[in-house]
């Protein structure tokens, strides 16, 4: 896994991807694991989406918490899982 940097059409804005690269007959292939927006960091994005999450229960808008929910589980699944992966302790690219 590794992070890549993405520059929005239009406004230039820097957007962030954490993504997979894997090999398919013979050709490299990329998969956007999770959409990070402005984040580069995956532990900042982590904490402000589960703010984010806590202030759209609060505003009753619970369909966009849950979605927001599982965007966050599956980042701190794969961080998570990156991290206990002994190879990759020190080759992490966040």
């Amino acid at each position: 896994m590794y992070l890549r940097s993405v520059k929005a059409p239009g406004d230039g804005e820097r957007y962030y991807q954490l993504v997979r690269s894997y090999r398919q007959g013979g050709t490299v292939k990329k998969e956007v694991l999770v959409h990070l927006g402005p984040y580069w960091d995956t532990a900042d994005a982590l904490k402000s989406w589960r703010d984010a999450c806590r202030d759209l229960e609060q505003l009753r808008r619970h369909t966009q918490a849950q979605k927001l929910r599982a965007k966050c589980d599956r980042l701190a699944e794969l961080t998570r899982a990156d991290t206990d992966d002994p190879q990759h302790r020190e080759h992490r690219a966040w």
